[in-house]
């Protein structure tokens, strides 16, 4: 296998469908993007093909979702003012660099004081490792998908063969983890998935390391490592000095170790890829509950307006047939008057009220 050939590079479009290897599509819940994406019903009809709310922010996120809508400034918590969301599966593949995969601002070779396209903060994978220490003591239940976790994935046919390690918050580790069970065979064994801390150049046995990544997705919000892989490209005695240092240039990365299964390793890759869960876009149309409330006050709105009309009508009569009652009088009292009759009678009778007025 030639060197080119260990490099992962995103299929087109970057997400959706199956994988190479990969199990059928299935039916399963049909209004998520899963289902509508053609995901195995094992996964579309688990708990994990559900949306879950991002923590410190107004959106969901689904496995399989598009992503988009339009990026805003935080409002609120650590990062007031930083511009978050836009980004969309299209883009959602890096490199091996870290920092790489930005759809927009990922200026520089840090990615501190960067803005979060995909909502989701930066893993701090290392300390003092490009930046990454800005992300490092957000509070678990502020970190949009809970807490940092690892993975561990093997085929589950052979499970001494390979390594290959998921990394990410809790949330989309465990979504990406059930679909490349129901799309790439991989073992199930859930205790796997453990807590992550970041390591240290002066302590590197917490897995994965930099150096181990082969692939960084959704804007180094999420990442794929290979046991005993060893990118020296991405070591940080090889990092630059600063965010803005010039004359500096990139190793080139490590070729894969060869004896791979290439077909496995993609489906984990483009499954990867398509599932990890984004935003989902707000909808433009009218959800159920909002056009049942536009009903309802429309028809509160019609009761108001009817009750007012019909106050208002009868004041209007009432004034009517007063002054009315008033002319008649008068007319009633001149003509008695005239004829030296005398006044008995100047109130006319309810038979004599014009029509439309009477009681």
């Amino acid at each position: 296998m030639s060197s080119d050939a260990k490099h992962l590079f995103p299929r087109k479009g970057g997400g959706g469908g199956k994988g190479g290897g990969g199990k059928g599509g299935g039916s399963g819940s049909k209004g998520s993007p899963a289902a509508r994406k053609g995901a195995p019903s094992s996964f579309t009809n688990s708990r994990f093909a559900n949306a879950f709310k991002l923590s410190g922010t107004k959106f969901s996120a689904s496995p399989y979702s598009d992503g988009g809508g339009k990026s805003s400034k935080l409002s609120s918590g650590i990062f007031t003012g930083r511009l978050s969301g836009g980004g969309n599966r299209n883009s959602v593949y890096g490199t091996r660099t870290y920092g790489s995969g930005y759809p927009y601002g990922g200026y520089g070779y840090y990615v501190a004081d960067r803005p979060f396209p995909y909502v989701f903060y930066p893993i701090s994978i290392q300390s003092n490792y490009y930046g990454d220490n800005e992300y490092a003591n957000v509070n678990d239940t502020d970190r949009p998908g809970g807490n940092l976790v690892a993975a561990i994935v093997q085929p589950s046919n052979n499970t001494s063969s390979v390594t290959y390690r998921l990394l990410g918050d809790n949330s989309s580790v465990s979504a990406v983890f059930a679909a490349l069970v129901a799309n790439c065979s991989i073992a199930n064994n859930t205790d796997g998935i453990y807590a992550f801390s970041p390591s240290s150049t002066t302590n590197t046995s917490v897995w994965p390391l930099p150096e181990q990544v082969i692939q960084w997705y959704r804007a180094s919000t999420f990442a794929l490592s290979l046991d005993g892989y060893n990118d020296t490209a991405s070591l940080a005695s090889n990092a630059p000095a600063s965010n803005s240092s010039t004359g500096y240039t990139r190793l080139a990365d490590t070729p894969l170790p060869d004896g791979l299964n290439t077909t496995f390793l993609e489906c984990v890759n483009y499954t990867t890829g398509a599932s990890v869960p984004l935003v989902n876009k707000p909808s433009d149309s009218l959800k159920a509950w909002q056009i049942v409330l536009i009903v309802l006050g429309s028809l509160f709105a019609a009761v108001i307006i009817g009750g007012l009309l019909i106050g208002y009508c009868g004041t209007i009569r009432k004034s009517c047939v007063s002054r009315w009652r008033r002319r008649k009088s008068r007319k009633i009292a001149r003509e008695r008057e005239a004829d030296g009759s005398s006044l008995r009678e100047t109130e006319p009778r309810d038979d004599e009220l014009p029509s439309g007025t009477r009681a």
